[in-house]
């Protein structure tokens, strides 16, 4: 395991996070679906119809080993077209924390990976959105610390769009702000909401888990979103608190959910949510966690519309094996059942029966830190231990097909490095 990984043994501050269908409302994710009704948006003058996708699974019973990537990644981003196949752009590679610009195609019916079009600069810790028109918005990306959060270091202001076909990246507007480890989420009007993140600039800081002083990005409260109808960025917010390594999740009723994540203050994890409403352009206060502040937490959106959060780490103490529920019609937040081993940087994906699969992240202690292979189901009566993956993987995407399966790709894992293998959640 590379060691700024296990400096979670020793009360670490936090962890990357490969969660990629959280920004969606559903994480794993993963960032290109949306849930939402299909919105008619203008791009380049030609008004077209987002594409539905269910971003429910199927409950699988085994996972299947698939083709390997070209290139070994993790922290990328990976996002479901609507012509089935997955587009995976950037992230990082571990044993050498080298940016990524790379970018691939799989396609699940003929089970092969095609190499497109590289991205203009190296990135990761970046947003991916599918837009109406079929192109994916890129946003921003920087290079993470020693313990993976936001540097501050070489942070990109800048804004992409990728055909999904060749891989070609044009400029596209500009955002309002540098960013990197930042959410983002599709809303109902076909516009992207960018919230958080790490800006533009260093803090040097003393980090107990990194054995010295290592650079801190300043986290954000600002927010944007931009309009693919003029391809511009517009100002939206702020949230009431700055924070990044913390989880955005798309409501069915096209209001989005931040929640926890960790700040520049004390404590420094947060115990907070609150609820984006794009007709009113503002953050309100959404409660707060029933027990322990967290970062580096899973969330998804459930098929019933609540919201789940499972694990995460308490800054600078322990990790988490507890959910938590968020009623959008309440507001309220109650316990639900645990869900072990306690992982932080774990993977939440809804299933279309209910309740989610629970996989990935890392699970630490004295010892050092590893990467479970166990996949559970969990429902409101508890959490139940399904099978194995095929091999341990963390900081890997979970993006769901059109046939309800889902598509695990890359991440590192026992080796210490990262993959290029991929597997498939059957059911």
């Amino acid at each position: 395991m590379p060691s700024h990984r296990a400096h979670f043994a020793h009360a670490l501050l936090f962890a990357v996070t490969g969660a990629s269908l959280t920004a969606l409302g559903c994480s794993a994710t993963d960032a290109g679906t949306s849930a939402q009704t299909p919105a008619a948006v203008a791009d380049g003058g030609a008004t077209q119809t987002a594409a539905v996708v269910s971003p429910f699974a199927t409950r699988p019973g085994r996972a299947e080993k698939v083709a390997r990537m070209k290139v070994a990644r993790d922290g990328h981003t990976a996002t479901l077209l609507p012509n089935g196949k997955v587009l995976v752009i950037g992230g990082e590679r571990i044993s050498s924390r080298a940016q990524l610009a790379s970018v691939e195609l799989y396609d699940p019916d003929t089970n092969a990976w095609t190499s497109l079009a590289s991205l203009p600069k190296p990135r990761g810790a970046h947003t991916a959105t599918l837009l109406a028109s079929g192109k994916v918005l890129v946003v921003g990306g920087g290079v993470l610390n020693a313990i993976g959060v936001p540097s501050g270091e070489e942070v990109h202001q800048d804004a992409l769009l990728v055909d999904p076909e060749t891989g070609e990246a044009k400029p596209v507007g500009a955002p309002r702000a540098a960013r990197h480890g930042h959410q983002a989420a599709l809303l109902p009007s076909g516009k992207v909401l960018l919230v958080g993140g790490g800006g533009s600039g260093s803090t040097p800081k003393e980090a107990k888990g990194a054995g010295g002083v290592i650079p801190f990005a300043k986290a954000l409260a600002d927010a944007e979103v931009f309009d693919p109808d003029g391809g511009k960025f517009a100002s939206v917010g702020p949230m009431a608190e700055p924070r990044f390594a913390f989880t955005l999740v798309a409501l069915a009723d096209g209001r989005v959910v931040a929640a926890g994540g960790a700040g520049d203050g004390d404590p420094e994890s947060l115990a907070t949510a609150e609820v984006f409403d794009e007709t009113k352009g503002t953050f309100a206060p959404a409660g707060e966690f029933k027990g322990a502040d967290r970062l580096h937490h899973a969330a998804t959106r459930l098929a019933d519309g609540r919201v789940l959060v499972f694990g995460g780490k308490k800054a600078n103490r322990f990790m988490l094996q507890d959910t938590q529920i968020w009623d959008p019609t309440s507001g309220q937040w109650t316990l639900g059942p645990t869900a072990g081993p306690a992982r932080t940087v774990a993977t939440l994906v809804p299933l279309q029966e209910g309740g989610a699969l629970v996989f990935g992240g890392l699970s630490c202690d004295n010892d050092g830190c590893t990467a479970p292979t166990s996949v559970q189901v969990w429902s409101d009566k508890g959490a139940t231990r399904v099978f194995e993956l095929s091999e341990a993987r963390s900081l890997a995407t979970a993006t769901v097909l059109k046939d309800g399966s889902t598509l695990i790709v890359g991440g590192y894992g026992a080796t210490g490095d990262s993959l290029t293998s991929a597997e498939r959640l059957m059911p």
